[in-house]
């Protein structure tokens, strides 16, 4: 990962959807995604797949933090600070930007 865009790896990663709608296939440059039925998994780049939830037609799948986990975190780091930090998950701050960029989205849809 490089200082210059920290982001771009987060936007590159590889996450698990479930499409709502049927989805048609998608082809640009560099990039041909297969048609997927509603209600069936698939894996697509973070990027991909926030475009599409931005339109409706996706449901993350265990790839942003939930309040659940926000708390435990947040209890371990601060609220229990006896002795060192403890480790994250390995995925941590991949879910926190996806988490991060996905309110945003929200936020912007309101």
């Amino acid at each position: 990962m490089s200082s210059r865009s920290p982001s771009l790896d987060y936007e590159n990663n590889i996450v698990r959807c479930k499409a709502i709608r049927n989805i048609p296939e998608i082809e640009t440059v560099g990039l041909k995604i297969e048609a997927v039925e509603a209600n069936r998994e698939f894996k697509t780049p973070y990027w991909v797949a926030r475009e599409l939830s931005r339109n409706g037609l996706i449901e993350y799948i265990d790839e942003i933090l939930d309040n659940n986990e926000w708390t435990q975190i947040h209890f371990k780091e601060r609220i229990n600070p006896a002795g060192p930090p403890s480790t994250l998950p390995d995925d941590f701050y991949s879910k926190a930007y996806q988490s991060f960029t996905s309110t945003e989205d929200m936020d912007n849809t309101v």
